[in-house]
């Protein structure tokens, strides 16, 4: 996508973001395809939830998870004597298989669908359920133990490193406190920001005031950001741009 700044000049957005991905996933799309681009800004959205997603191997988006099947789909890191190692994922072929099993029987060749109709009680009961996992997982977000938010921050410094190397600069987009008011990220990120020459983006504050003048950021049925939200993503960027 091809833009034009304010007062003149123009700059291209190239999105590699994914749904579901954990901060390690990050680090991977920028070596194996967003490096390949010669970027000059480098921007990574992270929240607890991204902490989180990235030392669990089970979590997939859509409807192909491994967790009912136990499979290992999601590459992982690990921190030894303080020196990153990566691990790949185990069972990621067999997910594949699985997937494709899917498609070939219940799907009936197509990679899309609609939906079954279920009883209104059966959807109702489902839809609680997802509600109380949502606020467990909140929960432990906001409990983060000091070994993630340590692993995660050693990837950010490795996916700085290589950004520098490619001649770019990183700008960590913090919306933590956005989607857990007691998330002790944003002194942490801000601090370690500062620290490594990276830029930082509070984007939980925009989304705040945004709500607090009463402007919906979410979509009804979940947490992902409707078009107020995005918009509001892309202006902060816009911004932090421009005061460069």
């Amino acid at each position: 996508m091809n833009l034009q700044m304010r007062g003149g000049g123009q700059f291209q957005v190239l999105n590699f973001g994914i749904s579901g991905f954990g901060v390690g996933q990050c680090l991977l799309t920028f070596e194996q395809h967003a490096s390949r681009y010669a970027p000059d800004t480098v921007f990574v959205f992270v929240a607890g939830m991204h902490f989180a997603r990235t030392i669990d191997r089970y979590a997939a988006a859509g409807p192909f998870t491994g967790r009912s099947s136990h499979l290992w789909i999601r590459p992982t890191f690990r921190l030894d004597d303080g020196v990153l190692v990566r691990e790949p994922a185990a069972d990621y072929d067999a997910f594949v298989k699985l997937q494709d099993d899917v498609i070939r029987t219940k799907m009936g060749g197509s990679r899309v669908c609609l939906r079954k109709r279920k009883l209104f009680v059966l959807s109702f009961a489902a839809d609680l359920w997802k509600r109380l996992r949502t606020y467990q997982r909140k929960t432990e977000i906001e409990n983060l133990a000091d070994a993630t938010i340590d692993l995660n921050l050693a990837i950010l410094a490795e996916l700085g490193r290589q950004t520098k190397r490619a001649g770019a600069r990183l700008a960590i987009v913090d919306a933590s406190r956005y989607f857990s008011r007691a998330s002790r990220l944003p002194e942490i990120l801000e601090r370690f920001a500062g620290a490594h020459d990276f830029g930082y983006v509070a984007l939980s504050s925009d989304l705040l005031a945004a709500n607090a003048k009463g402007i919906a950021t979410c979509w009804p049925h979940d947490t992902h950001f409707n078009e107020a939200a995005n918009e509001i993503f892309a202006e902060a960027m816009h911004r932090w741009i421009s005061s460069q």
